[in-house]
């Protein structure tokens, strides 16, 4: 799987479990939330920061405007041997 398919599954779990953003940026305004939406769905908007394998998992880890948003927070997906991606987590700083 390339970083763009990465990137492409990371939007659709995103897009599709707010509660992840939710969770990140609480108390945050409506407005916020309504941008960041925005800005998740698209997919230039997103930097990979690093790639690592272990064994037979991959793991790619982006993080989103880093010049926008905080610049500590990354979201990682992992790809299986057989090319199957999942949502890792996202960590902070």
């Amino acid at each position: 799987m390339s970083s763009s398919d990465c990137k492409k599954f990371l939007i659709d779990y995103l897009l599709s479990h707010p509660m992840e953003l939710i969770s990140i940026y609480r108390g945050a305004s409506e407005e916020f939330f309504k941008e960041l939406g925005s800005d998740v769905a698209k997919e230039n908007n997103w930097k990979r920061m690093s790639k690592e394998r272990d064994g037979g998992l991959i793991s790619r880890s982006f993080c989103l405007l880093p010049s926008k948003y905080d610049s500590g927070v990354a979201f990682s997906v992992y790809e299986d041997s057989s090319g199957k991606l999942s949502f890792g987590e996202y960590v902070g700083d």
